[in-house]
């Protein structure tokens, strides 16, 4: 497949229904980190090509890996705490998946503070996304704070 992505791995990944693109954000190829967006476009097709969508982003997260988040059914690649080797972040970020040209990450969290009710900075964290979004958009459990 043409123009692939850079190897890693525990990265965040994804396929959404809507718009057929599966995605994969960050991880890490030691000692390098990512936090880089592209999408599979024509997959089933005769010209398959990755294509990274989030170069032109005015808005942007650093590079990490061990993070929780995937592909909700709003149409949004959510990454959401992880770690660089030194720093765990407790910050969570989104891009809307509505198009292979363009976009902006907006942030939907700064930091959650240590408490029972939000997660803390971590990383390695086991996550699903929820088809059901009345209780919230993936659930998390664990990791390494």
């Amino acid at each position: 497949v043409a123009n692939p992505p850079a190897a890693r791995f525990d990265a965040i990944s994804g396929y959404d229904v809507a718009t057929g693109l599966f995605a994969i954000s960050t991880g890490d190829a030691a000692p390098v980190f990512f936090n880089d967006l592209w999408v599979l476009v024509d997959y089933a097709g005769p010209n398959p090509q990755w294509r990274r969508i989030d170069a032109q982003s005015t808005r942007s997260f650093k590079p990490r890996y061990g993070c929780g988040g995937g592909l909700a059914m709003d149409g949004y690649i959510y990454i959401s705490l992880g770690f660089d080797g030194a720093t765990r972040f407790g910050d969570t970020f989104r891009f809307r998946l509505s198009n292979t040209s363009g976009g902006s990450w907006e942030e939907v969290s700064d930091t959650f503070q240590y408490g029972i009710n939000e997660p803390h900075a971590r990383c390695l964290v086991g996550n699903a996304v929820l088809p059901d979004t009345n209780y919230g958009k993936f659930v998390m459990f664990g990791g390494c704070a």
